[in-house]
């Protein structure tokens, strides 16, 4: 995965995968055991107003796992961000999933969409083969 970020812009990646990166902070500090998605990647524009947090999945073609996990991660992050982070900060943030594979992806309506629509929003996920996350975080 990657992004090459525009002047003003902060970007912050972190590995939050249990099978790669066992002694993760994030996962040591929030008390969090179990499978997670790949990545967890931050992102604020040039100002600084709104952070978008992403949840990234790397997939060869098991796109109906991959959905499973970052609903899951999703789930297991969102009530620790909402209990540190104050109010403004909460109105302000943005969950996104972002799954990359080399297989196809699943047609906006099927099941398997409808479940990412209903956990993330409108916009807010993506199915791609692209590994570049730059322009999917840039979208409003």
């Amino acid at each position: 995965m990657r992004a090459t970020p525009r002047q003003g812009e902060t970007w912050e990646w972190f590995v939050i995968d249990d099978q790669t990166n066992r002694p993760c902070a994030l996962r040591t500090e929030l008390h969090i055991c179990g499978a997670l998605s790949d990545l967890l990647v931050f992102y604020t524009p040039e100002g600084g107003d709104s952070t978008t947090i992403c949840i990234v999945e790397l997939k060869g073609s098991d796109v109906t796992h991959a959905i499973e996990q970052v609903i899951n991660t999703r789930q297991a992050l969102a009530p620790h961000f909402n209990v540190n982070h104050a109010q403004s900060l909460r109105q302000q943030t943005t969950w996104k999933a972002y799954i990359c594979t080399r297989g196809s992806a699943p047609q906006l309506h099927s099941p398997q969409s409808r479940k990412l629509l209903r956990a993330f929003g409108h916009g807010n996920f993506a199915i791609q083969q692209n590994p570049d996350l730059g322009q999917f975080l840039r979208q409003h």
